[in-house]
């Protein structure tokens, strides 16, 4: 219809801009410059393998770990998926606001995130057989927390590479984040299976999230309005550069 691209019209550019950015991208060039080459969506795609790890391990496991360790009826630990799910509605708003509110430092916001489902799960850990309140308000903990994290992983992805391969990267990530989903899935049963001890399970998927808490730890000071300093190598071969007025 000869209307301007919408960055034009509102004179709000991103920080990474191409002169070809409104072309339309090939398969190669799509997968391979702007995904495979880009060290930003590997970076993000580490994080979320660990990440989902995390979100999974007693979301899948739960029920049958309050059951089998902390004799808890079919009833009680069924709660523990509600007490995960439930607690997320508002956290992921909250959390991808204020990552606005702070430049669109989504990797700091993600760490805060991370460090309290590390020590929801040690809790889960030492919390006592009888007080099966504690347990549930630990889950809740793991869910208000860790799916501000996923989220802010993909946002992150959309924030550092061309527009037109925004959902190529976002479904880059997703499929790490399923990747760390089978990993905890088959792993935490071969795990308790082997060593007859959940403790050993909930071990290591402590060591998932600290894994993850590292990674986003790298992208502790990364912003949209940053990318120019930092740009991917694939995109600094291109035309790059801020727009006047910008």
């Amino acid at each position: 219809m000869g209307l301007p691209p919408i960055e034009e019209y509102r004179n709000d550019y991103p920080a990474i801009e191409s002169k070809d950015s409104e072309k339309e991208l090939g398969t190669r060039d799509l997968l391979v410059n702007y995904i495979l080459k880009n060290p930003y969506i590997w970076l993000f795609a580490g994080a979320n393998f660990f990440v989902y790890i995390a979100r999974y391990g007693m979301l899948d496991w739960g029920p049958y770990y309050l059951q089998e360790v902390k004799h808890a009826s079919l009833v009680e630990g069924g709660g523990s998926t509600a007490a995960l799910e439930f607690s997320a509605i508002f956290s992921t708003i909250l959390m991808g606001w204020l990552s606005d509110k702070v430049g669109g430092r989504r990797g700091m916001i993600s760490v805060f995130c991370m460090i309290p489902v590390f020590l929801a799960y040690l809790g889960i850990i030492y919390s006592p057989d009888n007080k099966l309140w504690i347990d549930m308000v630990l889950f809740g903990v793991i869910g208000f927390f860790v799916y501000p994290a996923i989220l802010l992983l993909v946002v992150s992805a959309l924030d550092y590479t061309s527009k037109k391969a925004v959902g190529t990267a976002a479904g880059f990530i997703g499929l790490f984040g399923y990747l760390g989903r089978v990993t905890e899935s088959k792993g935490i049963g071969i795990l308790v299976d082997r060593y007859h001890n959940w403790n050993v399970a909930l071990y290591a998927i402590m060591a998932s999230a600290f894994m993850g808490i590292v990674l986003l730890s790298w992208m502790w000071k990364l912003s949209p309005r940053r990318a120019e300093e930092i740009e991917p190598p694939v995109l600094s071969q291109r035309s790059v550069g801020k727009k006047p007025g910008v």
